[in-house]
């Protein structure tokens, strides 16, 4: 009894749009044409089991590259409306499809395919061994050639011995011809620089002392940290007024330099360093006020070169009068020298009045620098 189902049409006419004849596509499938034929009409009573007529269904709609799911869908749903109708496996007309033929077959094919493998591997190793063999045999047969016989080692010994020998005399000629020249290495003379020959002891020159130079000026340096400041009067030059007189605030570095003389004036010394021709300053309150006052002299800073330096001391200009070491002219006369005296007392009399005007004024300036600090 032939079904209506749809697939097997589908798959006829399938076929015969892509031209294939039905004896062909079954031995591309390796499916019997009359089972082919009973699926293209979808007759079930000659299709085989339906486990083997799925796997059938699914392969000739792959191959003819349909939807194998669907189409196997389709054959199940048409196979389970067959059983509904009636249709049953054990039908005598689904005998024409041998089970155990089938069987048979399927496991004759998977034993000659197994049988082609293991007759495909055993000519492989086969082969193998084969060349392995005739390799080791060429290879014997070169060890057996290149082999020696006694007699043959016995008749090369006398030659190694004189190659040993001859070896052994090499080394010793060469070591013989090198050790003249590890002797001598040691004993090189070594050629001067300048090209004479030295004799006796090389000894170097002791290098020349630098030479100090000579002060040209009273250099004075005054210096503020930064956070510090102090009230600061300069008198350059025997000068009656000062060529500075200001509240001074760090950092600040003041420098003079002169050949003749300079006053410091200051109310404020633990503010400041102050250095004269590098050498570090203290001043001093000599009137007790609480004014620090320093004069540095150009003439006092060669006094010192001039002690410390005999060999090379500075002349400085000398009055009519007087020499270096302010002591008495003897070409002068007693009335010239009382006079000269009297003129130095008068001038010392007139710095130390001068010298507390300065005081006093620093003061005031002082004062007043103050007060205006705090307004």
């Amino acid at each position: 009894m032939a079904s209506k189902q749809g697939f097997g049409s589908v798959l006829h006419a399938k076929r015969l749009e892509k031209g294939l004849e039905l004896p062909m596509v079954a031995r591309r499938l390796r499916i019997k044409p009359d089972i082919l034929d009973a699926i293209e009409h979808s007759d079930y009573d000659r299709m085989p089991p339906r486990g083997y007529t799925r796997n059938m269904v699914n392969a000739y709609a792959r191959f003819l590259g349909l939807n194998a799911t669907a189409i196997t869908k389709d054959y199940l749903e048409g196979y389970q409306a067959w059983v509904a109708q009636g249709g049953s496996e054990s039908s005598t007309s689904r005998h024409n499809f041998d089970m155990k033929e089938a069987d048979e077959k399927a496991q004759a094919s998977l034993a000659s395919r197994i049988d082609g493998s293991r007759a495909y591997e055993t000519s492989r190793i086969t082969k193998l061994y084969d060349k392995s063999g005739r390799r080791r045999k060429k290879a014997s047969q070169r060890m057996s050639q290149a082999s020696y016989t006694p007699e043959d080692k016995a008749g090369q010994a006398p030659f190694l011995v004189a190659g040993i020998i001859i070896a052994i005399l090499v080394l010793i000629i060469v070591i013989l011809l090198a050790l003249p020249h590890f002797k001598s290495t040691p004993q090189e003379s070594v050629i001067p620089v300048t090209g004479l020959e030295e004799k006796g002891e090389y000894k170097p020159e002791a290098s020349a002392e630098v030479k100090q130079k000579a002060p040209e000026a009273c250099e004075v340096e005054i210096t503020l940290e930064a956070g510090k400041e102090a009230y600061i009067e300069i008198y350059e030059n025997g000068a009656d007024n000062p060529s500075l007189a200001e509240k001074v605030k760090g950092p600040r570095t003041l420098h003079y330099a002169t050949t003749e003389d300079i006053l410091v004036v200051t109310t404020n010394p633990q503010a400041m360093t102050i250095t004269s021709n590098g050498e570090t300053v203290e001043l001093e309150d000599t009137n007790g006020r609480g004014v620090y006052k320093k004069r540095f002299s150009y003439k006092d800073v060669v006094k010192a070169w001039n002690k410390e330096h005999p060999e090379d001391k500075i002349e400085l200009a000398k009055n009519a009068s007087e020499d270096e070491d302010g002591e008495d002219n003897p070409q002068e006369s007693r009335e010239e020298r009382a006079e000269r005296k009297s003129r130095e007392a008068k001038k010392q009399d007139s710095n130390n009045k001068q010298e507390d005007s300065d005081s006093s004024e620093s003061q005031k300036r002082t004062s007043k620098s103050s007060s205006g600090s705090q307004n």
